[in-house]
This record gives structure tokens, sequence and C-alpha cells, in this order.
């Protein structure tokens, strides 16, 4: 491929074009991508375009002020980049200061970026000074390379960050640096807790995190900077003769009209100017100095008219063997009064037809050999260079430390593998670009590192380096990468991480200091299953060191909280500076963790040093309820325990409504007593209540027991209690005048009307009081059938007579009962007490009756009833209570104390005659031992 460069001269330009050097980037290779062309021709500054003669942009002639106090001057001052120092929110006088005190600010004008700077005293001779004010510069940090990265957590949880060493700029004018000052991008990420001293802040979640979320930290930076546009001090005119003074034109640079390759006081013309000369021109800045001829006494106007120096261009042809057309590339001056023209030629692969661009594209590839030819114009001859094309990068490879690797500051080693396949590797420009002052620039001065030929080595065809790195400074990070070039101008870099997009810088952490705890909350537990943080867990308290730890060195017997010790440890792999102890015996209310020497190393190998922090309670207080009794008639009491001090009395609701009550206190227990008829209508009639006890501990943390009313599945975990204030009527058994035909009975007493009293209930009983036969007490020989529905005493052999029974009870919530009362006979005897009678032994009139009958007379046997004269049963002889089984009861209310009556009758008892044959059968309930046979059947006496 044939590449020509034709210099083609300019419209207007002068007859004979010289052309004192072309200069291509690299002359024996060029890696294709850019080829930088160079043209210095001294003969083109004809080529410079002129402005006419113009006054000031403002329009208006300038003046020369007469000297005296109060007289003022505009300067030009960059004023978008000042910083508002007083917070006022307003770029004012007070953002600036002057080096004197013979002048003041009295006016700023960020619109047009004017200074107003005021005489305040005259003075013989000029004054010297400059003006100081801070510059803002908003600044994005993530100082490895890469945004900061939140792993997956819950809402709230906090991840500490590393902060810069720069001091932010007070941003929110609050007086001192603060969160405020800093922005977190994005916005599911909040600054929780800033620390400028140790230099890192704890990254909260606003939200809970279900992936890894990137994100940056924003500040501004306050620079202390001097300002005097013109590359020399401001002055301030005095009030004399030859004073000077400086005045700035509106359209620099200015152009040398002259042609004299400068710019001075002749490229400047100047009408209405008799009191002073002008004596420099600065071309840039467009300042001019003007010094006063003699004494004026009163303002001269005057104008000032000048050329501005535009940027010219230049035109040259290529020519080559894979171009159908010529292209014509543009080259432009790279200031207005350079005289040098460059441009750059980028490679591709297919290009067709004619380009003029800023970067013209020509069609060439790797391994291509291409001629650049130009035409010199005097002498008239044609120049060529050849080049040849590499369009290949180097590669490198091996790279160590490892980004995330702990170094110590001194002798940290950097090695590296480098190959090209291509013009081979530029040995003397291999750059480490290292962030030693961890601004997150690295080319500065002294952090572009070259890598001494010394430290090169080269096996095969590949180049081996190693090489040290400076000392890194105090603990933290710094980032750095490797770039190479070879003898094509081609160049790579390092990267950390090849599967993430962009450059990757490798970071390495700077590590002098142990592991030390940042944090410890208490009641924190991390669940393997879901991968997440637990809270309120007792036995359990979260770390959070200062950086990762390592999981394989952790003596978790060297942790003690109050004394206790911890015995077993845990760092998840996603959370490597927390590590979660469970300390079995942990108290409800931590207050201070000792970690041992030892007690962890962090990744670097260092071990921890003996530290002592406060523990953050996060545990609340497990509160329990003790009811008295759960049915309640007039007075609940209760008992609430906490296993740690609380900072009040627990507080008490009945149905969602805070009862007030005052309990007496002991060492963390609280005893409560509340009367139903205290409450309110709706809260005391008789039915199953809820009640809840709430209480803070002394960290703030709040324990319910009863489980929180706004919980959905409340009441159903909820403590209850019930109220019932009526008694109702029982029941019992054998009935009133019952006559027994055996010589045991069962006694038995129920409670139907305890059941459904009010909705819900679940107080179905009731418990005997006291019980007596014939005043004797029994009541501790009944026992419940039923969950008290019924109480059952069965009795031992009785002897032939009369059996008054009386039975007190209470329902479960403490309700007296009606007393219940009952009276039953046995008459015939048991028979391993009855005595035979031989008759010889009797006289006829003194046998006994029934027992030697006459003739025709009935025979009564044992088990039958006898007869009164008028045929009726004897209530009080009969020897069988009639069958009255547990479900035939009859309501036995009966007072037998009544003023005048000794054993009154119940009128609720049976009365009706039975017949003399009628034999009634014990028929008491099966599951009674009335049910099993008598020892002896009583003798049959019928013929």
């Amino acid at each position: 491929m044939l590449l020509a460069f034709q210099v083609v001269p300019p419209v207007g330009a002068a007859d004979t074009s010289h052309i004192g050097e072309i200069t291509l980037s690299r002359s024996f290779a060029t890696n294709g991508t850019e080829i930088l062309i160079t043209v210095t021709d001294l003969d083109l500054r004809e080529s410079i375009a002129r402005d006419s003669k113009t006054l000031d942009a403002s329009g208006q002639p300038f003046s020369i002020p007469a000297g005296g106090i109060g007289q003022t001057f505009d300067l030009m001052l960059p004023l978008s980049a000042m910083a508002d120092q007083d917070g006022d929110g307003v770029i004012g006088p007070a953002e600036f200061s002057l080096s004197i005190a013979q002048a003041e600010i009295v006016a700023v004008s960020t619109s047009t970026g004017t200074l107003t700077v005021r005489r305040a005293a005259a003075s013989p001779s000029d004054l010297t000074y400059t003006i100081g004010s801070i510059a803002n510069i908003v600044a994005f940090t993530d100082l490895i390379g890469s945004p900061y990265v939140l792993s997956p957590g819950l809402k709230g949880f906090s991840e500490l960050a590393n902060l810069p060493t720069v001091t932010p700029y007070d941003a929110d004018g609050s007086g001192d640096v603060s969160i405020g000052d800093y922005t977190v991008d994005p916005a599911e990420a909040s600054i929780s807790f800033l620390n400028l001293a140790q230099g890192f802040a704890l990254i909260e979640r606003k939200v809970e995190i279900i992936a890894p979320l990137s994100f940056s930290i924003g500040y501004q930076t306050a620079v202390l900077f001097t300002e005097d546009l013109s590359g020399d001090v401001f002055t301030l005119p005095a009030a004399s003769d030859f004073e000077t003074f400086s005045i700035f034109l509106s359209n620099p640079p200015i152009a040398d009209i002259s042609g004299d390759g400068m710019i001075s006081p002749l490229d400047i013309s100047t009408a209405g100017l008799t009191g002073a000369r002008i004596s420099s021109v600065d071309s840039s800045s467009g300042i001019l100095t003007l010094v006063r001829k003699g004494g004026l006494n009163a303002d001269e106007a005057f104008s000032i008219s000048y050329a501005t120096a535009l940027i010219s261009t230049t035109s040259v042809q290529i020519l080559g063997s894979n171009i159908e057309n010529p292209t014509f590339v543009v080259l432009t001056e790279t200031s207005p009064s350079s005289s040098q023209f460059t441009q750059t030629i980028m490679s591709v692969i297919n290009v067709s037809g004619s380009e003029v661009t800023s970067g013209t594209k020509m069609p060439v590839a790797h391994g291509d050999s291409i001629v650049v030819r130009y035409t010199d114009q005097s002498p008239r001859t044609i120049v060529d260079d050849s080049i040849k094309i590499d369009t290949i990068v180097p590669t490198i490879s091996d790279v160590t430390p490892i980004t995330g690797d702990y170094v110590f500051p001194t002798n940290v080693e950097i090695s590296f593998t480098v190959s090209d396949l291509g013009s081979g590797v530029d040995i003397n420009n291999i750059q480490i670009h290292l962030d030693n002052d961890r601004d997150e620039i690295t080319v500065d001065d002294g952090e572009i590192l070259t890598v001494p030929v010394q430290d090169v080595v080269e096996v095969g065809d590949s180049l081996i380096i190693n090489t040290k790195l400076p000392d890194l400074g105090a603990d933290g990070t710094a980032s750095w990468f490797v770039r190479v070039f070879d003898n094509a101008g081609n160049s790579s870099r390092s990267d950390s991480d090849a599967s993430v997009a962009g450059d990757q810088d490798g970071v390495v952490i700077i590590d002098t200091q142990s592991a030390r705890i940042a944090t410890a909350i208490a009641g924190e537990r991390w669940d393997i299953e879901s991968e997440k943080i637990e809270t309120d867990q007792p036995g359990w308290v979260h770390l959070t060191f200062d950086e990762p730890i390592n999981p394989a060195a952790i003596l978790a017997e060297r942790f003690f909280v109050d004394n206790p010790e911890a015995n077993t440890g845990f760092t998840p792999v996603s959370m490597p500076s927390s590590l979660f102890l469970n300390v079995p015996l942990l108290r409800g209310d931590p207050r201070e963790l000792e970690m041992g020497t030892g007690a962890v190393h962090d990744v670097a190998g260092l071990e921890s040093g003996l530290q002592t922090i406060s523990v953050v309670d996060s545990l609340k207080p497990r509160l329990e309820i003790s009811l008295s009794s759960a049915y309640v008639s007039g007075l609940l009491e209760f008992e609430v325990t906490s296993n740690e001090n609380l900072d009040a009395a627990p507080a008490v609701s009945i149905e969602g409504r805070t009862v007030s009550v005052t309990p007496t206190e002991g060492n963390k227990k609280w005893k409560y007593q509340i009367y139903i008829n205290q409450l309110d209508a709706a809260r005391a009639e008789d039915r199953i209540k809820n009640i809840v006890v709430t209480g803070f501990d002394k960290s703030g943390n709040l324990g319910t027991v009863g489980q929180e009313s706004f919980e959905a599945d409340y009441p159903a975990k909820a403590v209850q209690f019930e109220i019932d204030t009526q008694a109702s009527m029982p029941l019992m058994a054998p009935a009133f005048g019952a006559k027994l035909s055996g010589w045991t009975t069962l006694i038995r007493i129920s409670f139907p009307g305890e059941s459904n009293e009010y909705p819900g209930d679940s107080s179905f009983g009731a418990i005997v009081t006291s019980a007596t036969i014939n005043g004797e007490e029994i009541g501790d020989l009944f026992e419940s059938i039923a969950d008290g529905v019924v109480w059952e005493y069965q009795t031992d052999t009785l002897p032939i007579g009369s059996y008054l029974v009386r039975i007190e009870s209470a329902d479960l919530a403490g309700n007296v009962l009606t007393p219940i009362e009952t009276i039953f006979t046995v008459s015939s005897q048991p028979p391993e007490v009855a005595t035979a009678v031989d008759p010889s032994e009797y006289k006829d009139e003194d046998l006994p009756e029934d027992e030697n009958p006459a003739d025709g007379d009935p025979l009564v046997q044992s088990d039958q009833t006898d007869l009164d004269n008028d045929g009726n049963a004897d209530p009080l002889k009969a020897g069988d209570w009639g069958g009255v089984s547990a479900d035939d009861v009859l309501l036995g209310g009966i007072e037998l104390d009544q003023e005048g009556t000794e054993h009154p009758v119940n009128p609720d008892a049976q009365t009706s005659v039975e017949s003399e044959d009628e034999v009634v059968e014990d028929v008491a309930p099966s599951d009674s031992p009335a049910d099993d046979p008598q020892p002896d059947d009583p003798p049959n006496r019928r013929a």
C-alpha cells in the first residue's frame, strides 16, 4: 500500500510556501489506529485571519480614572467555580480575600464573571496584591477503581466503607463536615454514621437488598487558590504621575498584525489616548498595561482597536494503492500563533470515497507497509517515509498481587508478564500507575512509575517484570494498574476483573493494624438457610470488624460478654467482616464485650489485641404472665416477671385498651390486682378476655407477652382469662328420701348449669368446698369426673339408719353456689354384721318383728320396703334408694336447719308408694363402685 501526502498551499498564501518540517508519530512503525501528522510552516502565518479594527466588545470607550480614594476597578474571574464559603447560598464578597488592606472587594457578578475592587485609601505608589478564594470540585469516589458494593441484606443493616483522606467541603453550610456533605448514589443506600477521624462511614440499607448493589459516594472538596489571570499579580493604580492601569480586552487572543512573530503594542491602536501609553500586551488573556504619561486631573476617554487571532487550517492530499480517490486531510493550527498544524489519521478496514473529518479514516490493516509522500516547495522535492502498520496490542498476564490482597506498606512487589506479537514491547515505556496519594487520580507527578530496565527479564518471547513499589503510607487502600506500550505505540493496561465492563484497577489493602471491633449488637444471629440476619435471638451477639477476618482462625472462647464466654463463632462468606457469636449464658441486658488477644486474625495474618467494647442491646425483654386463676368473678390477680430490669412497670391492656393500674414491684417482678367492676361495661361482662402486657427495657427495646394487638392472628396467641359472675344451681344424688337396697351408695353432685354461661365459656365445672354426712366432713373424699362437672364419692358400708348429706361448692371463678342437701336411708343390715336368731331363746311376744311370723302373715324380704300402717313407704326405713341414677338427680337446695324444723321434708323428694312385692334395683352409674357385686348378698327369707 502506497500513501502519499501532498501539501496544498491555502488560498491567499504567499507564492512560495515553505514547510519547515513534517513529523509523523512513528516513522518506523505505527499502530495504524492513530497516525499523527504535524506540520511546522513558518511561511503559513500569512494564513492567519484578521479581524477588522473594532472597539472593545463593550462598545464603550475606555477611560483613565483620576486618582483618589474610592476608585473602583473591575476584574475578571471564573466565578462559576467559586465555593460558597459562608453557606448563605450566594457568591459574594465574603467568598474572596485580598492580600492588602488598602483595598476591598465591594461587588461580585457571577453572570459576567466580574469582581469589583475599590481603593480604600490613597497611595503614592502602586500596590501589588493577589485575590484568594476557594473553588468547588465535585468528586465521586470508589477508592478501588470500581463502585462500592453492598452485599444482600435486610433493611437497616449497615456495612463499613472507607472514605478518602481528602477533607470534604462544608457544602450544606452546617458549620462542619457532616453526613449532609456527602451523597450516596443510588438512593437505596445512605450514610448512617460518619467517622472522619478514622476515615470510614457506615452505609445503611434503606430497603432490603436482594442482589449486590453498586453505589458511589459523592462529595465536594474545597481547594484554596490565588487568582491573577494575567500571569502577574493585579496592580492597583495609585493616584500619582506615571500610574499604571490594567485593561482587559474581551476577545483574546490578540493577533500579530505587525507580522514580527510576537504580540506587542505595535499590534494595538488607540484613539483619543494622549495621557497614557501602552506598555505591554498579553495575547492569550487580552490584558493591556497602560502607563500615565503625566498628571491627569480629569478622566480621559479613549478607545482601543486590535485584531483577534484565529486558529488557521491548511490541507494535505493523501494517495495510496488502496485508495481509489485522493483524500484531503485538513490540518489545524494548534494555537492562533503557533504556525504548527496537526491531524490524526485513524485506520479502519473499509473506507470508500473521500472524507474530511476531525479524524480522517484510512483503509489500512495490521502488517501493511505504507509510504508517506509529501512535497516540499522550497526546494521543490518529494520525500517518502515508510511506515509499518501494527494494530496488535501487547498482552499482560500473571499480575500479582491480586485485588483485595493485604500488604504491608513497605517492600510491596508487583510482578507480571508482558508479550507482543507485532513490533515488540517498548522496554523503556512499561508503566505502573499508582494512586499513592489516594485521590483516585493516577496521572499526577510521582504516580506514574516507569519500570527500571534491570527489573525486566526476557524469557523466550515474553518479558517477566518484578519491581517494588514505593512506601504506600498509612493503612487504607491503594489502586494501581500496569500500562505497557509496544514499539508501534499500541498500549494495553492490566485489568483486575476482565468479566466486568470497563477498566478495573487492581487494589491492595495496606494493613499494619490488627482487626478491631467496630460494633457489637446483641440479639442478631445469622440464618444459614435463608442467608439473612435474624433479630431478637437470645444467646447471640453480632460483631462487625473494621476489616475482613480469617474465618479459619476464630477462637470463640476468647470472647466474653459480661464474663460468660462464647462457645462458637461463625463468619458468613458474604459478610467477611462480621462474626456471629453464640453466648449461651448471655443475659437479657448485655453491657460489655471483651475480645482477648488472638481471638481473631485478619486476612493479613495479624492477630487481634485486647479490646473492650459496649454491646448494643437489641434483645427484647422476655415477659411472662402468671394468672392466679384463669377464671375471675370480682378480682383479677396476676404476676408479671421479666428477665431483665425494665425502664418502668409494664403496661397492661385488656381487650385492646390500656388499664390504669399500679402494681407492687419486686426484683424484676410485678403483682397486679384489677377489680372487674372498675372496667367499662363492655370489658366487664361475662366472657373470655384477652390480656396483653408490654414493657421497655433500659435500652428501649419493647417486650410483649400476650401478643401484639396489631398482629394478624391476634388474639389466637393472646393470654386469656374468663370473667364469670354467675352462680348456677347444682344437682345431687341420691334424691331426697331415697331408700337404699344395698349397704353402700354413690353420692354424686353435678353442675350442668356451669356450661355455656357466656360465649366461649370453658369453665364447665366447680369444686366441692365442703361435704358432710350426718355432720362428719367427707369433702376430701370426692373425686372429679369430666373436668369438675361431676364429683362423686362411693361410701363405705353403711349401717341401718338415716343419713343427711350437705354439700357446699363454688365454681372456678370463686362464685359460691347454693348449698345442697339430701336424706337417704339404709334399712337392711350388711350380712357380715347380721346375727342369727334362735327362736327358742325368746318368748313369742319377744320375737323380733317379722322374724318368726304368724301363719298367714306376709313374709317381708330384706330387699323390700317396710310398710306403714297406711301402706305408704317409710322414707327413713327403706332398704333401697329407689334406683336413682346420676341422671335422675333432683334439685336439692334444702335448708334443714330452718327454725322449728329439725328435719324438714324436701317438697320435691320422691314420695310414691311402692308395691309390697316390688324389688327396686340399684342402678348407680356404671363407672361407680356401686356396680360391683356386694361381698355377700343379704339372706333371702322368702319361703
